[in-house]
């Protein structure tokens, strides 16, 4: 009630306004008037303050229902108070983080995932320093003046040469010499045997062995040193060590540029190892030719780069 009270009180003033406003009325018709606008006012305030209370009460008594999909797809009604709600199911629960797979938020899979760069070439290392050019026949007389220690130095050489223009190729050359270089002193120890039978046969000394051989066998011992081409073919390693740099000077140009149609077939070129006297001769002419062209197209320069050793 006394809420009511404060209510009628607080509309004084809009009666007054009504009246105010309606000055023609008697003075009689304005009481009447006043009289019922404030029993209204007394019963609007009455009945808001009774229905307070039990809106309250109702609010805090009834539980409120919520609805829930079990698993089989149903909805289900669940009771509980409005500011406690159920808590949350363990795979209703938002994830902690998001998954690895997933995409950035507001990402659309197809639409703004970035489109697969094109493969970058791949990187080939570029080519070494050129070697030296040498005339062949050059090399021949010098091979055939040193009784092939020239050649032997040569093909140690051409095999580092070879390998500083493209590091790519794995080359020993110490060991690939080594290869030769047994084949050489076999031949070389046949010579040396060949010359003291023929000195002792001049000179009338008596050996501890004697090996029964003719004046023309003991003659053609001598020529062992010419026969290292056979010795290389025979000895299995020194055999594999010149093919392998008949290789090295073909991958050279194939690295040069050159076809394949012009290019050193090293199964071929070895069989001049067969030829007698001049084959090996002939073998390490026609590889420095070789090189030379590759080291022409690779750093053209002018002929007077050419060497003679």
């Amino acid at each position: 009630m006394p809420r009511a009270k404060a209510q009628i009180t607080e509309a004084d003033p809009e009666v007054e306004k009504a009246e105010a406003r309606a000055p023609s009325a008697s003075p009689r018709r304005s009481r009447a008037s006043r009289g019922s606008v404030k029993e209204s006012q007394a019963n609007r305030g009455a009945a808001a303050a009774v229905a307070e209370p039990e809106a309250a009460k109702i609010t805090s008594d009834k539980p409120a229902v919520w609805s829930r999909r079990d698993d089989a797809g149903t909805d289900v009604e669940i009771a509980g108070r409005p500011e406690s709600p159920p808590a949350a199911r363990r795979w209703d629960a938002p994830p902690a983080s998001p998954p690895a797979w997933s995409y950035p938020s507001g990402t659309i899979a197809g639409r703004d995932t970035p489109k697969s760069q094109p493969l970058a070439a791949p990187l080939v290392p570029s080519l070494g320093p050129e070697g030296r050019r040498r005339r062949p026949i050059a090399v021949v007389a010098l091979s055939i003046i040193t009784l092939g220690i020239y050649a032997l130095l040569w093909h140690s050489r051409i095999n580092t040469e070879v390998g500083d223009f493209d590091t790519r190729m794995y080359v020993r050359s110490g060991q690939s010499t080594f290869a030769v270089v047994v084949a050489w002193a076999i031949g070389l120890l046949i010579s040396v045997a060949g010359a003291v039978l023929v000195v002792s046969a001049q000179m009338q000394v008596t050996l501890p062995f004697n090996p029964q051989l003719s004046s023309l066998q003991t003659y053609l011992l001598l020529g062992g040193i010419v026969a290292v081409p056979y010795v290389v073919m025979l000895v299995p390693f020194s055999i594999v060590a010149v093919v392998m740099t008949l290789e090295r000077v073909r991958i050279a140009e194939d690295r040069a540029g050159r076809t394949t149609d012009v290019q050193l077939r090293p199964a071929r070129v070895v069989c001049w190892l067969l030829v007698p006297v001049f084959g090996g001769l002939v073998l390490i002419g026609l590889m420095q030719r070789r090189l030379n062209r590759v080291w022409e197209i690779v750093a053209p320069g002018p002929v007077a780069r050419i060497t003679n050793y």
